[in-house]
């Protein structure tokens, strides 16, 4: 999909020259227009989140460059470009003084598109729901920077930088929300199975904001290069997950369907941090055959969490309501917070023993520490018209806290050699080890009954393991030419992960079934391989071919834990608790190791460029991927990534002053699999039998795009371009595929630009 997704931004922003004459006046200077729009037939939100355009018109300044000499020593640059319609500006001012240093300050934004439909269910194609063709939803983007810099001979360079960064607006989400609906001159009664529920696709407001300080001083003492950076970062964030709760209307003449417009926040968060780093480092030059280079960086921060979740059950569309006669809509307020704190060291030598052999070791040790502490607030809200029993829970409040500490070391070793003729021979080896000591513990619990019953009081809950990692990486690769014109390179990679947990205190955990068994052991194997070939078969006719291939499989292995029940600090567990009645004397609880994944991939690729003649050149690629991802577990279905992008493009210089190029680009894939579930919603009063629901998996999608762009050069400091494009994207089948051909569009975009160059 990545051909179009390269291909518009090209044809909405970026202005391209015609040849100039040979008698052309250079010029420093310039300043670009551009007017463009598209016209749609089909879905404009998806239009403009694949071509990242906003599927209207469009117009302003989209290059601007000037520099101008105040003094011998003072230079003024500034640089930017203005896009209303697209919602693209940018403007960088700078000034520099080439015996002080210079100073900047800039400000950029710029507008992502999104499809708001969330995806598609088909099954429910005759339920109630949100329109599937979504809204356009967008996210701004921006920043502001204020960069300083000292540049005076024989003193440190010193830089500092701030920048104010944001992102704001609503885009997508493929979490779904349900909303109630009756049936058709159906009434609220006791059990609700008279009640549907419609589908809704949530959607993410977002609005993030970050402020970074940061410090760097550069300078060379002797035989060594110093450096010293600090910085200071604030960051927070207020996002909600919302899902449309209003009517949905169908007009019975027209059948267009109104979507609604009251919105309810299903998940709210907010979130701060404060982080410091600081770091140092120093390259030593003992002489060309041995370097030494070492650093050390400190890394400290402080979050801060809040927010609520609010849920209504049931989530099956047309089904009773569970528990209608009790709870039905339950409020979460989580509440916390933590800190973390990081020190890493490296040490790196490069040394050329011989002349051809180049080895550089190298060493890492780091160690960090993050402890945090958690509070959970449950509502639960009765439904209207019901009384729950006196001794139904309404609202709960569980604090606990956890630490982790993590001490890591990774030993490396590189080696070159140059010493075969026309050939360069190199491998890697990486070892780590990592060990982890994870504690969580409770702190508080409380619950209140409908009858206004208190229970709880301090938690003794707790739970501790040590988790050991262990990984060595290895990569060998050569590169050879065995003729000018001819080239191979080809390189392959072995990895080993495995990750050991020893849970060995457990005590009052909460579960109201006991613990589900628990991963203790986790082997990951990659086996990849890649080469390449470049071929010049000719001056004017090269060839690259290029296979990637990459497979990693994942086995594990878990434990059983003993029963408890469904409130904490009632029974206490003595270690290491990990039988749940054993079936013989041999059976430990612990369970046998399994092949729980594979992920395997497959690239292959080919790129022609051919020059027939002075003023024309083709140029001609092709890719195919094959992947699948598969695992041995019922409940996850295996998945396919299987696509093919192709693209031909062509230059043609009909005068030293014009010159013409198209391009034609191609993507398919048919990986969609519509997968069932083992939940069924059957709706009385309606048409729909019980059928199973889930979202399916993949992509069923084509894609074409042909573009034209002429450019002519008027004067030597004028050039004019037109540009069109003809993009479609369709999928196949109306219910067979990820959108129901919801999605699907063909456009027509045009836009037309002039730069002056002074």
């Amino acid at each position: 999909m990545a051909c179009l997704a390269l291909a518009a931004p090209a044809l909405v922003m970026t202005l391209s020259f015609a040849q100039a004459a040979p008698d052309a006046t250079p010029a420093t200077n310039w300043v670009g227009f551009t007017i463009g729009g598209a016209f749609v037939n089909g879905n404009e939100a998806a239009m403009a989140q694949r071509t990242r355009t906003n599927g209207d018109f469009y117009g302003g300044i989209d290059s601007l460059q000037v520099s101008q000499a105040l003094s011998k020593t003072h230079t003024l640059t500034l640089e930017g470009h203005a896009m209303p319609g697209l919602e693209d500006y940018l403007g960088n001012l700078s000034l520099t003084n080439s015996d002080i240093g210079y100073v900047k300050v800039g400000y950029k934004q710029y507008r992502t598109f999104y499809d708001g439909s969330g995806g598609y269910m088909p099954q429910l194609a005759g339920l109630y729901r949100e329109p599937a063709w979504g809204e356009e939803l967008h996210v701004d983007r921006g920043e502001f920077s204020v960069e300083a810099g000292l540049r005076m001979e024989n003193l440190p360079e010193i830089t500092f930088n701030y920048k104010h960064s944001f992102r704001v607006g609503d885009k997508d989400s493929s979490s779904w929300g349900a909303r109630p609906k009756l049936l058709a001159g159906a009434t609220l009664a006791a059990g609700g199975s008279n009640v549907n529920y419609e589908f809704a696709p949530s959607f993410w407001h977002l609005d993030e904001k970050s402020d970074i300080l940061a410090l760097d001083v550069e300078h060379t003492l002797g035989n060594t290069d110093l450096a010293l950076g600090l910085d200071y970062e604030h960051t927070s964030y207020t996002n909600s997950l919302n899902t449309r709760t209003g009517a949905v209307t169908v007009s019975p003449t027209t059948g267009l369907t109104t979507a609604n417009s009251q919105v309810a926040s299903s998940f709210k968060e907010e979130y701060a941090m404060d982080l410091f780093a600081g770091n140092i480092h120093s390259v030593t030059h003992f002489n060309d055959k041995l370097w030494l280079s070492a650093g050390f960086a400190y890394t400290s921060s402080n979050t801060n969490t809040d927010g609520s979740t609010q849920s209504i059950t049931p989530v099956n569309p047309g089904a009773a309501i569970p528990f209608s006669t009790a709870l039905t809509t339950t409020r979460v307020i989580p509440m916390g917070g933590g800190q973390s704190e990081s020190c890493v060291g490296n040490l790196n030598l490069m040394w050329n023993p011989i002349p051809d052999l180049t080895v550089t070791p190298s060493v890492r040790i780091e160690q960090s520490s993050q402890n945090a502490i958690a509070q959970m607030r449950l509502t639960a809200v009765p439904t209207a018209g019901f009384t729950p029993t006196a001794s139904t829970t309404v609202y709960t409040n569980q604090i606990y806290k956890g630490d982790l500490n993590t001490d890591s070391d990774t030993a490396a070793l590189d080696l070159r050699y140059t010493g075969i003729a026309d050939m360069v021979l190199y491998a890697k080896g990486e070892w780590e080890r990592q060990d982890q000591t994870n504690y969580n513990s409770g702190v508080f619990y409380q619950s209140i009954a409908y009858n206004g019953t208190v229970t709880g009081g301090p938690n003794s809950d707790f739970f501790r393991e040590g988790i050991t990692v262990n990984q060595q990486d290895y990569t060998v690769g050569a590169n050879w030419y065995p003729l000018r014109s001819l080239s191979f390179a080809l390189q392959g990679r072995y990895c080993q992960r495995n990750d050991e947990s020893n849970p060995s205190v457990i005590k009052g955990t909460v579960a109201a079934l006991g613990l589900a068994p628990e991963m203790i052991g986790l082997d990951t194997t990659t086996d990849a391989a890649n080469l390449r070939v470049t071929w010049h078969a000719l001056n004017n006719l090269s060839l690259v071919t290029r296979y990637d291939y990459r497979e990693t499989e994942y086995n594990n292995r878990g434990v059983r834990w003993s029963p408890s029940t469904s409130l904490p600090g009632t029974i206490q567990t003595p270690p290491p608790a990990v039988v749940t009645g054993p079936t013989s004397p041999a059976d430990t609880g612990i369970l046998p190791e399994v092949l729980s994944g594979r992920v395997m991939s497959n690239i292959l690729s080919e790129s022609v460029t051919w020059m027939p003649m002075e003023r024309l050149y083709l140029q001609a690629s092709a890719s195919y991927t094959w992947a699948q991802t598969s695992t041995n577990t019922q409940m996850v279905p295996d998945s396919r990534n299987d696509y093919f992008t192709g693209s031909l493009s062509l230059g043609y210089a009909i005068d030293n002053r014009t010159d013409l190029t198209a391009s034609y680009t191609y993507y398919v894939t048919k990986n969609y699999t519509q997968q069932g579930s083992p939940y069924t919603a059957g709706v009385s009063g309606n048409s729909v039998s019980p059928i199973p629901y889930a979202m399916g998996y993949g992509l069923n999608t084509q894609e074409n795009s042909v573009s034209l762009t002429l450019n002519r050069m008027i004067t030597p400091t004028m050039v004019w371009n037109l540009r069109y494009a003809l993009i479609s994207s369709q999928t196949t089948g109306a219910l067979q595929d990820q959108s129901g051909g919801f999605n699907d569009y063909t456009a027509q975009m045009i836009s037309t630009g002039l730069q002056i160059r002074f």
